[in-house]
Parts: C-alpha cells; sequence; structure tokens
C-alpha cells in the first residue's frame, strides 16, 4: 500500500504535514510550543529520529504512522524503537489519544498499537488489527461509539 491510498483510506482531511514532502518534522512542531527535540531524544537508537512519515490529527485522537517497504528487511526492534521516539515526541506536542502504525509500502502488513501508554513492542501490538480503517474506525476504536441519539434528544429539548 502506498503513501497516497494509505492517506486516502484513513482520511485526506486529517493528514497533517509540515514539511513540503508531507511529512512531519517533530523538530518544528515541538519548536512551535516552545520545546526542543532534543530534550526528548533518547540516546539509545542509532539515529535521531525527527519526520514522521504520515500523521493524521482530530480534537481528540492523532494517527501516527510511519512505512516500510517491507517488514522483512527490517530490524523488527529497531522499527518499534523509530516508532517509539515519534509516540514520545507526540506525548510531549499534545494531549490527544495516540495510535500507532507500521505499513509496509511493498506488502500489506500493518501493525498497530494503542491503549493507554502506547508502548510499541510485540507484546503490546494489537494482533487483531490487520486491515487499514478510517479515521473515524479508530476514533470508534479508542473512544466508543458516539450515541448520536442522545444528541438528537438534547437538540429536541433546545
Amino acid at each position: 500500500m502506498n503513501r497516497y491510498e494509505i492517506i486516502q483510506k484513513i482520511g485526506n482531511m486529517y493528514h497533517i504535514g509540515n514539511t513540503e514532502s508531507g511529512e512531519f518534522s517533530y523538530v518544528q512542531a515541538l519548536k512551535s510550543v516552545g520545546k526542543n527535540i532534543k530534550d526528548y531524544q533518547k540516546g539509545d537508537t542509532d539515529t535521531n529520529h525527527q519526520y514522521l512519515d504520515i500523521r493524521f490529527e482530530n480534537d481528540r485522537l492523532v494517527i501516527l504512522v510511519e512505512t516500510k517497504n517491507s517488514f522483512n528487511r527490517w530490524d523488527h526492534n529497531k522499527i518499534r524503537k523509530q516508532l517509539q521516539d515519534y509516540v514520545r515526541y507526540e506525548k510531549v506536542y499534545s494531549d490527544k489519544k495516540i495510535i500507532a502504525m507500521l505499513i509496509e509500502t511493498d506488502g500489506d502488513d500493518i501493525w498497530v498499537w494503542h491503549g493507554q501508554s502506547v508502548i510499541i513492542d510485540e507484546e503490546h501490538r494489537k494482533k487483531e488489527e490487520t486491515v487499514l480503517k478510517s479515521f473515524e474506525e479508530y476514533e470508534n476504536i479508542v473512544f466508543g461509539k458516539v450515541n448520536d441519539k442522545i444528541k438528537v434528544v438534547d437538540w429536541k429539548i433546545v
């Protein structure tokens, strides 16, 4: 699945990039809220990751997507640590709930993490999440279904 297909499936209206290439720079993002990325980078990865491939957001949820051509070509611990870096930056940048995922561009694999702390390791991966969903579907997973009947009743009372 290529990046365009990923953006279309999750939802172009939620896609937020802050670089010319459409990636999301955490250097820029953290700087915009008066923070320096160097204060949050750990020395346990070979590189200081700064550019998330694709980021989606609304007022309460953020979806972080890092793409790799094929998971078999990468050290799984390294790509999980990279995604964990982005989760750490996001927690400093915003107070929104986070869904983090690794998606293959040369295959169909998708690895998803979400929950209270968003720990990116094999134990916490949502192994049942194997199909890419829309932003609204992920929002329902994190927050539960919204009961529109209550909204209608409230509207009629006003």
